[in-house]
């Protein structure tokens, strides 16, 4: 009878250094940075929409409630667009399309008519 081991190495410290060296860090940077572009730029181009095109006054946290509940609806279509739009710009149009696909996937019935995996 024998004793079975295993071919996993016991060091903890020997398995974290090659999951950060597999990593595809030129991709993970590329999408944290255009993520917070896209942030910056829906989040200014909201405000410019609701106090320039629709003429309201306010902000999400003091109000009024008519501004919060204009925010709120124009708020996802723009992130949308200006996250497909930036990633574009980026070279990663196919990776944030899909996350675009799945976020809206969460709220309507486009699973349907989309491929969304």
């Amino acid at each position: 009878m024998s004793i079975k081991t295993t071919a996993y190495s016991t060091d903890f410290a020997d398995r974290g250094k090659s999951y950060l060296a597999n990593l595809n860090w030129p991709h993970l940077i590329t999408i944290l940075v255009v993520y917070s572009i896209t942030g910056t730029l829906a989040l200014q181009l909201s405000r410019l929409i609701l106090n320039g095109a629709l003429d309201m006054d306010g902000s999400f946290i003091s109000g009024p409630w008519v501004f919060r509940g204009a925010y709120i609806l124009v708020m996802p279509p723009i992130y949308s667009l200006m996250l497909i739009a930036v990633g574009t710009v980026f070279g990663k149009y196919h990776y944030f399309r899909q996350r675009v696909l799945k976020m809206w996937a969460r709220i309507l019935p486009i699973g349907r008519f989309v491929k969304t995996s």
